[in-house]
């Protein structure tokens, strides 16, 4: 392929799964394809993503639209950016992302357009407005994209069932490091002498903003009579207002010596930190794409219980593992019975996680198939 410059257009760079994810594909093939080149354009602000790619020597531009009407207006300076630099290639993410940036990449330039789906049923939490976008996403997608990528199976078919066009939709799974775990052990003790949990406890772990569609009150009821019944079971819940789940009703009716034993961190930076110090991993969405934190902690080799929601079951083949979504008993016992395994069992289940990982979801194949998507579309 001669020279190729892709510009890639997304709604913000804040911390995120896609915004990682396109952090991640422009570090591997800037070390991997130098025949292809990379620039961003944030629609919204530059974000914590945005700094630490421009820290890293790429171009990132952001348009600072706001959530006021006048400020819309800004997405207008995608024109003569575009027209400047004649890009080969415009990757826009996420629904607005795709709609704004795909609009205006086929009015203004020659460029090949590839789209990106992040997302898997926006119907259970997903905004009205966003809702909107993705329906005239669907009825251009046979228009506007030269190519249409999901993260998931799951994802593909269900925007396939919406109305996206099938001969242009194709799916390239997320890639993932392995991380080393040299320091493992003491990054463990460390987390868990800050919550003041010993280290003959099992952390029960979760990473996820608290949002509707993660179900933070379905997997405190689960979790809630395996706290009662085992004094050595402690949860700690990582991600974006997780405080608020002591707002929740079935929360403040807990015994204190059950609430002293559910930690909420918030937001964190060391999110690999705090999965190295759980025992079990539990995603508890009542949907997703592909579940990048449910492969993040695999990758660190622990064990896991998730929902069967999006691409979970391709990464954990243990179906009793796989317990339904918005089924509180049965995650309850999903949960049960992996806490019930002793550590070494735990530890082999997590290290066949941590395979499965390397073997096939790693970031190197994630950026060869993407590269390889970039050749498709400029042939």
């Amino acid at each position: 392929m001669k020279s190729c410059h892709v510009i890639h257009i997304i709604i913000g760079l804040n911390p995120g799964g896609a915004e990682l994810t396109l952090k991640k594909l422009l570090e591997l093939h800037n070390d991997s394809y130098k025949d292809t080149s990379h620039s961003v354009i944030s629609l919204t602000d530059i974000g914590v993503v945005g700094r630490q790619l421009q820290e890293k020597g790429f171009r990132v531009e952001s348009l600072g639209v706001k959530k006021n009407f006048l400020s819309f207006f800004n997405v207008f300076k995608l024109i003569p950016i575009i027209r400047s630099r004649r890009p080969d290639i415009i990757h826009t993410w996420m629904y607005h992302g795709d709609f704004i940036g795909g609009l205006f990449a086929k009015l203004f330039s020659k460029a090949r357009i590839i789209w990106c789906i992040r997302s898997t049923d926006i119907s259970k939490g997903g905004s009205k407005s966003t809702l909107i976008v993705r329906r005239l996403c669907a009825l251009l997608s046979s228009f506007i994209p030269d190519s249409i990528v999901c993260a998931a199976e799951k994802s593909k078919k269900v925007h396939e069932k919406i109305g996206y066009s099938k001969e242009k939709i194709c799916v390239v799974p997320n890639g993932f490091e392995i991380p080393c775990d040299e320091n493992k052990e003491e990054k463990s003790l460390r987390i868990r002498n800050d919550l003041g949990i010993s280290p003959r406890c099992i952390v029960v772990g979760s990473v996820a903003r608290y949002h509707e569609i993660k179900d933070h009150p379905g997997f405190i009821l689960a979790i809630t009579p395996i706290l009662r019944s085992n004094e050595l079971v402690n949860v700690v819940l990582v991600g974006r207002d997780t405080q608020r789940i002591k707002e929740l009703d079935l929360y403040t009716c807990l015994d204190d010596s059950v609430k002293k034993r559910i930690h909420t961190v918030g937001e964190q930076e060391c999110v690999q930190d705090y999965m190295f110090s759980f025992d079990v991993f539990c995603l508890h969405s009542k949907s997703e794409g592909f579940p990048n934190v449910l492969a993040e902690a695999m990758a660190c080799g622990v064990a896991c219980v998730s929902t069967n929601v999006g691409d979970s079951n391709l990464l954990i083949s243990d179906t009793q593992f796989l317990p339904s979504p918005e089924a509180p008993t049965e995650l309850s016992a999903s949960l049960l019975r992996m806490i019930s395994l002793t550590k070494a069992e735990r530890e082999e289940i997590g290290l066949e996680n941590r395979n499965t990982i390397f073997f096939q979801f790693s970031s190197k194949r994630m950026a060869d198939e993407y590269h390889s998507l970039y050749l498709s579309v400029m042939s």
